[in-house]
């Protein structure tokens, strides 16, 4: 059984999201960026695999795979920031 520091985040029917106790919010803000990218990326990827159904192998470098995650994520968090809207 999970204890509360270990529980993952979870929004609540109000539309809170509730942070593991222990994690700070851009610590949060961070893992949830890094698991948007990887899904996002995982989808890419599936779609470039679909259109060339011939090639059998996933074969990218590693300094290339790192080079597009890291652009991807900058992306992923330029989006966000041009788009969150704050009060003041």
């Amino acid at each position: 059984m999970k204890t509360k520091t270990e529980e993952e985040a979870h929004e609540t029917p109000s539309g809170i999201v509730l942070i593991p106790k222990g994690m700070s919010v851009a610590e949060f803000n961070a893992k949830k960026q890094k698991q948007i990218v990887q899904e996002a990326s995982n989808a890419f990827w599936d779609v470039v695999a679909k259109a060339n159904p011939t090639i059998k192998t996933g074969d990218f470098g590693i300094e290339e795979t790192q080079e597009w995650n890291n652009n991807c994520e900058k992306a992923v968090s330029h989006w966000i920031e041009m788009n969150t809207y704050s009060i003041r």
